[in-house]
């Protein structure tokens, strides 16, 4: 680039000389005039060369002022005197003088001192060029390195991310297969083996759901419904007509939006652990899903009996359900608990991704 400039330069140059020469009708080719430039933009295109090498092998220097200014003495003392002499040899070649260290000093001193002037400005000139050129390179260098520690910085917190989330799916899936097989054992101690029998056979579906989904990050919001139902008609052979079951809003519209696996679970275990676990009457469970172009809201409720005393664990669930939202939503989702009107209401509203 650095060659292209100057050559370009020179060629430039030479064509408003050139027709100079042509006004004035003289006959000098426009070739000679352009290897006249070339030859007199020689130093300037080494001393660019130079300096670029320089600012490249030591950015450095462009880092402290005195630094610059003694970086601009060394080329004003050593580079331009040679410059200087450059130009005295090409005079002294073209006219077929003899070239030596007298009359060299004697060309110098015959050079017109506008020439002098006209090639320190060009010196400096390009010295500001390469120093700006530096400075370009080095804020280049500087976003690039900033863009690499914020891309690692990504990269680090996703596999964080990542590997929570294999926590917190770790202890969700033996978690399910506990409380599934306590159910079937409170029905093997009531000797009722038919129905215990039935409850294995619905187990094993469960859990076939639960080791394939637990390897995918995501599963239609409908699979996770018929997951749910077959989770609860399950439970419903261990809590007989005290367990009622109702879901509302259910449409062909869910099988097209993605959600967490196993995110529904935990709140409907919890809905049983924490009231038909702590008594010996009826309940119920209501799931509501509520679908718009933006976002999936699901509410699970069931009774809630503030006398009643809470089971161990209570929470445990509902923590991790919202640290599973966080990892893989960050804020567009939120999962809230009420009490209204006797019910204990949990509100999952997500972002609605999907197969749209």
């Amino acid at each position: 680039m650095i060659i292209l400039f100057w050559a370009s330069i020179g060629i430039i140059g030479a064509l408003a000389s050139y027709s100079d020469v042509l006004r004035r009708g003289g006959p000098t080719p426009y070739t000679e005039i352009l290897m006249y430039w070339w030859q007199g933009s020689f130093p300037l295109a080494l001393m660019t060369g130079l300096g670029y090498a320089v600012f490249h092998r030591w950015p450095q220097i462009t880092a402290r002022p005195r630094n610059i200014f003694a970086a601009f003495v060394v080329m004003s003392v050593v580079l331009f005197p040679l410059e200087q002499m450059y130009q005295a040899m090409l005079l002294l070649l073209e006219a077929g003088k003899p070239v030596s260290a007298e009359s060299l000093l004697s060309q110098l001193r015959l050079m017109p001192k506008y020439y002098w002037f006209t090639d320190f400005v060009l010196m400096v000139c390009t010295f500001l060029a390469l120093l700006m050129v530096a400075y370009v390179r080095q804020r280049r260098l500087r976003d690039l390195a900033l863009q690499q520690a914020e891309t690692d910085n990504l990269k680090l917190r996703l596999a964080l991310e990542q590997q929570r989330m294999n926590s917190l799916r770790a202890q969700l899936e033996p978690h399910f297969l506990f409380n599934a097989l306590n159910a079937i054992a409170a029905l093997m101690r009531a000797a009722d083996l038919d129905t215990s029998v039935t409850a294995l056979q619905r187990l094993s579906e469960l859990l076939r759901y639960a080791i394939s989904a637990g390897q995918r990050e995501w599963v239609s919001v409908a699979d996770e419904i018929r997951f749910i139902e077959d989770y609860l008609a399950l439970q419903q052979l261990r809590y007989g007509a005290r367990l009622q079951v109702r879901f509302e809003g259910l449409d062909d519209s869910l099988d097209t939006v993605d959600c967490p696996p196993l995110l529904l679970q935990p709140l409907v275990e919890n809905a049983l652990r924490h009231d038909l676990d702590c008594h010996d009457g009826q309940s119920d469970i209501l799931l509501q899903f509520s679908l718009t172009t933006s976002q999936l809201e699901v509410i699970i409720s069931n009774p809630s009996n503030s006398h009643q005393p809470l089971n161990p664990g209570f929470g445990l669930g509902l923590r991790n359900i919202r640290e599973r939202l966080q990892v893989l939503y960050g804020s567009e989702a939120e999962c809230t608990t009420t009490t209204t009107q006797g019910r204990f209401i949990v509100r999952l509203r997500l972002p609605r991704y999907g197969r749209n």
